[in-house]
């Protein structure tokens, strides 16, 4: 059956938050992108050493010294450092998925692999995306694209049903990195919480503002999933620093915007 993302999806997703993909990728294609993040973790491929990060925790145990693939957190900047990510961002799935939420003109603004190794892989507190980046409006699109099996064993994303409804919320900056909000469990409506399980090839697609977290890795599977994050073209740069050249990922690119 052809791939079609439809209005329905792109209904839940605004409504909800986020909304599952189905089947986005092939089998062969999720097994090409693990051989080859394989491949860059061994270092067989040529790919700056500073954008792998190893779980905080395990950095300096004897599985670290042994293997640090085996305790490797995320690795950035995948798709605009890598042929094989790169190509990713033109596949016909992803280009119709994107531009039927965000509209015809959408630009890159980052991508992160998250690798929950096995046993290892440490847990991502409820959070939002866009408090993260100065980028506004906060109506950014993250796809999560799972290319392992992702089960609540080894640490499915799990959501607030709607949350994104609420705007960015306050953030307790003693948790750093983290960016746990303050009072999450107290939003008007008791947002349902979701969790969703979905097969290796499927994606979810998220509101940069919707609440959402993922458990630690409790299996002897590792977990990778590929998060892409999407902007419209019309997007602005609240930072002082200078605008960064974004990746056009479709349509047109407009003055004044990123």
């Amino acid at each position: 059956m052809p791939f079609e993302f439809t209005a329905h999806q792109v209904e839940r997703f605004w409504e909800d938050g986020f909304v599952t993909v189905p089947e986005l990728l092939t089998a062969s294609e999720v097994e090409a992108l693990n051989q080859r993040t394989d491949e860059i973790l061994a270092g067989k491929v040529a790919f700056p050493k500073q954008f792998i990060h190893l779980e905080p925790e395990q950095s300096k145990s004897a599985v670290a010294v042994i293997d640090p693939a085996l305790v490797v957190r995320k690795i950035s900047n995948l798709s605009t450092r890598d042929s094989a990510f790169g190509q990713l961002l033109k596949h016909p799935n992803v280009l119709q998925t994107v531009t039927a939420i965000l509209g015809p003109d959408v630009k890159l603004l980052n991508d992160q692999m998250l690798c929950k190794p096995a046993r290892y892989g440490s847990a991502k507190p409820y959070h939002q995306d866009s408090p993260y980046w100065p980028i506004q409006p906060m109506e950014l699109l993250t796809m999560w694209i799972a290319l392992d099996d992702a089960t609540p064993e080894n640490g499915c994303l799990r959501y607030l049903k709607g949350s994104h409804k609420q705007g960015p919320l306050a953030h307790d900056e003693k948790l750093g990195h983290h960016r746990m909000p303050e009072g999450w469990r107290d939003l008007p409506g008791s947002p349902e919480e979701v969790l969703i399980p979905i097969p290796a090839g499927s994606a979810i697609c998220h509101h940069s503002l919707v609440l959402h977290e993922t458990a630690p890795n409790t299996s002897w599977n590792r977990r990778r999933g590929l998060s892409v994050v999407f902007m419209r073209a019309t997007s602005r740069w609240t930072a002082d620093s200078p605008l960064p050249q974004f990746l056009s990922i479709a349509g047109t690119t407009f003055e004044g915007c990123v």
